[in-house]
């Protein structure tokens, strides 16, 4: 018989390091823009800790409460985020 090929779904990489996360920014052109809302982000806590998580942090986590707001402030969807993570997780440096 003809072997059938199902739609599997994509695994969602939860976690990313940071290199990696970069690297997949910056191959969707999005890693000038991410830069950008972080700097336009008010003096305070908020901005020292979006900082600490994008330049500090080991991994980036994919449920981070700085990754979503980050994400919907540039205007990315769920999906175009878990295609990051999934680019991001095939990245060797």
């Amino acid at each position: 018989g003809t072997p059938v090929f199902e739609d599997v779904p994509s695994v969602i990489p939860q976690t990313v390091s940071r290199a990696q996360g970069k690297a997949s920014l910056l191959m969707f052109g999005l890693l000038d823009d991410v830069e950008a809302y972080i700097e336009a982000m008010p003096e305070g806590v908020d901005k020292k800790l979006a900082l600490l998580a994008f330049n500090e942090t080991n991994e980036w986590q994919r449920e981070s409460p700085f990754l979503q707001q980050m994400a919907l402030e540039i205007g990315l969807t769920q999906e175009q985020l878990d295609n990051l993570f999934i680019v991001a997780a095939t990245i060797i440096l």
